[in-house]
């Protein structure tokens, strides 16, 4: 799996077409070099995907596909929209398959929470897809540590990746160490913070102007920076990657995203953030 997969806009906006399909095309080219990529039929742009790893002249092996179906849906549903979202995508196998939330229903940012039964049914109909080589292997998204259990209590598969919020001040760290000792791994949309319903990063924070400019970055026209260097400090603590997704609306910083591994932070100057 990709350290970094490309996103969706954070703040519950859908770009235009083109504007997608030209921000898929830079990640996906020599220049940037991305590899995965990260959609979902909530995002309105699986076709965009699909048509973007065929123009850019990638081997599909090369791209790492990751999509969702849209909740604790039941177990004939889920097998049914991830075929649509193949349809959509044009391929015939996505490389991850998640379950959006553990909600019974998702609309106009708001969840009806699932039961039990519900989670089951539909990681079933995941199970399913992934037997029948529709999905190279399927995880979770949003879902706390109650929500997990309930699908552990199954003693079948268990989710390969629990895709959750992560960035410097906004973080579930119970969750993240549950999956961890759980053997799931933990990965993190909107790294370097979101807007609308959650507090975004503020990058004019004169503790993060400081340790940027100690880089030779400015706090606020390279937000991957800090928050990378921070996130490289979650990765050690709990000793395994923690893979991220940033949105797609940002195509000129695309080729600063895959700036992560210059050096990071000295510890002196980490300590200046509190988590």
């Amino acid at each position: 799996m990709p350290r970094l997969s490309l996103g969706h806009p954070d703040d519950g906006s859908h770009t235009t077409a083109n504007g997608t399909k030209a921000a898929l095309l830079l990640w996906l080219s020599p220049q940037v070099g991305g590899a995965g990529i990260d959609t979902a039929a909530l995002y309105q742009n699986q076709k965009q995907v699909g048509d973007a790893i065929r123009e850019s002249g990638r081997a599909r092996s090369s791209v790492f596909v990751t999509t969702k179906v849209p909740g604790a849906i039941g177990r004939q549903e889920a097998l049914a929209n991830l075929q649509y979202d193949l349809s959509q995508l044009g391929l015939a196998q996505v490389d991850l398959a998640l379950i959006h939330g553990p909600c019974a229903k998702m609309e106009h940012g708001s969840c009806t929470p699932a039961t039990d039964e519900q989670l089951q049914q539909t990681w079933l109909g995941l199970e399913d897809a992934r037997k029948q080589g529709l999905a190279r292997a399927i995880g979770v998204s949003n879902f706390a540590i109650s929500d997990l259990n309930a699908l552990l209590a199954l003693n079948r598969t268990k989710p390969a990746i629990n895709q959750c919020h992560m960035s410097v001040g906004d973080h579930d760290d119970a969750t993240r160490e549950f999956c961890q000792d759980e053997g799931i791994a933990y990965e993190a949309y909107s790294p370097l913070g979101r807007n609308g319903t959650r507090t975004p990063l503020n990058f004019s924070d004169p503790r993060i102007v400081h340790i940027a400019e100690a880089h030779n970055k400015s706090g606020t026209r390279h937000r991957s920076a800090l928050p990378r260097r921070r996130l490289a400090r979650h990765a050690r603590r709990v000793r395994r990657s923690v893979p991220g997704v940033p949105p797609v609306d940002r195509a000129a910083r695309l080729p600063a995203h895959l700036q992560l591994d210059q050096a990071v932070a000295r510890p002196r100057r980490r300590g200046r953030l509190r988590l």
